[in-house]
C-alpha cells in the first residue's frame, strides 16, 4: 500500500486526471477494497436537476456540501481524487457518465473558505469483464506550504436528515479513508 500511495500522491503532485489514475485506482477495472487518504469511491456526484423544485435544490445543495467538505479535506493534506461510479457494498464498479460541473464546486468551495482549489473532472470510459463503464475523477490539488489550510467560514446547509456536512470555523483533514474535521490545532 506505501509503494500504490506514493504513486498516487505523485500523480496528484503532477495534476493527472485521466486513464493513469485509473490503472492505479481501479486497476483492471476493479476498486480496491479500501480507501485511503488521497482517493475515495463515489457512487456518484451530485447533478444539478432542470428547473428544481426547492426540496431538489435543498437535496442538491447538502449533497454538494459533502463533496465541498471532502474536496477541502483532500486538498487541506495530500490532494487525491474522487472516483465516481464505484458502489460500496458491494464495492464495484457500476459506472458514472454524469457532468459533474467542477465550476460549480469551485465557487462553492471559494464560497464556504475563501479558497481557490483547481479541481478538474472528467468522464473516462473504461472495461470491467467485458463491459464498457464510463467513470468521472474528480482531481484536488494539494494545498501549497505557502497557504494557510482551508478553514470553513460558513456552516454548511442542513440537510433532510438534519445533518451538516460541516460548521463555520472547522478545518477538514482527510484521515485514512474519512474526511474529518481537525480536533486540536
Amino acid at each position: 500500500i506505501f509503494i500504490r500511495k506514493r504513486r498516487v500522491f505523485a500523480l496528484v503532485q503532477r495534476g493527472a486526471f485521466g486513464a493513469d489514475v485509473l490503472k492505479e485506482l481501479l486497476p483492471d477495472g476493479q476498486p480496491h477494497l479500501f480507501e485511503k487518504s488521497m482517493w475515495d469511491y463515489k457512487e456518484e456526484l451530485p447533478i444539478a436537476p432542470q428547473n428544481p423544485t426547492p426540496q431538489q435544490t435543498e437535496l442538491h445543495n447538502a449533497k454538494m456540501a459533502q463533496v465541498v467538505k471532502d474536496v477541502v479535506a483532500l486538498y487541506n493534506s495530500f490532494g487525491g481524487y474522487l472516483i465516481a461510479g464505484v458502489k460500496d457494498k458491494p464495492r464495484e464498479v457500476v459506472g458514472f457518465a454524469g457532468q459533474f460541473d467542477c465550476g460549480d464546486l469551485a465557487k462553492r468551495v471559494r464560497g464556504a473558505t475563501q479558497h481557490d482549489v483547481d479541481c478538474h473532472y472528467a468522464v473516462i470510459d473504461l472495461e470491467v469483464n467485458g463491459r464498457k463503464h464510463s467513470v468521472g475523477i474528480l482531481q484536488i490539488p494539494q494545498r501549497p506550504d505557502t497557504i494557510v489550510p482551508a478553514q470553513f467560514r460558513k456552516d454548511a446547509p442542513v440537510s433532510s436528515a438534519l445533518k451538516q456536512a460541516f460548521k463555520r470555523d472547522d478545518f477538514y483533514l482527510r484521515e485514512a479513508d474519512q474526511s474529518r474535521p481537525a480536533e486540536t490545532p
